[in-house]
């Protein structure tokens, strides 16, 4: 953590009062039988994450699966495609999410989440997206068409 985000980090506990937990693009996160955000912004699962520390972009998510399965982001911004996948299960075993255990495997799973693709364009993010479905399962295959239906439909 830099001087600035550590400053901005000791005044926010100042103002709020919260002293448990870590700060993280903003945010104040504990990480304890899953992850809380403590400054009281709702996330639920995967995508809000995504959406809170990218909210400068429009998002489309879609999924494929039941109790597990993968899910998929695409993000825009001024004509310029983001891309962010991963999975979910029913379990803390089979789930990234709700095998959070600590603040130290909270904090990792959340710069997962702030990494994402920088695709490119509207023809680069098709063609992206094409590869992405070469070696899927067939409802992989539906949920990354969805993606490209969205940006095709504009």
């Amino acid at each position: 953590m830099n001087k600035q985000e550590e400053t901005e980090e000791t005044l926010v506990r100042i103002q709020t009062g919260i002293k448990d937990g870590f700060y993280f693009k903003g945010h104040f996160f504990k990480g304890d039988s899953g992850i809380e955000c403590l400054d009281k912004t709702e996330v639920n699962g995967y995508t809000d994450f995504i959406e809170l520390f990218h909210n400068d972009k429009t998002w489309f998510t879609t999924e494929e699966g039941d109790y597990q399965g993968e899910w998929y982001a695409l993000g825009e911004k001024e004509g310029v495609y983001y891309y962010h996948q991963g999975s979910y299960g029913s379990c803390s075993g089979c789930d990234w999410l709700q095998g959070i255990s600590g603040d130290e495997t909270a904090l990792e799973f959340l710069k997962a989440m702030d990494k994402i693709i920088k695709i490119g364009n509207k023809e680069e993010a098709i063609i992206y997206l094409k590869k992405e479905t070469k070696n899927l399962w067939d409802d992989a295959k539906g949920a990354i068409k969805q993606l490209i239906e969205h940006i095709e439909n504009g």
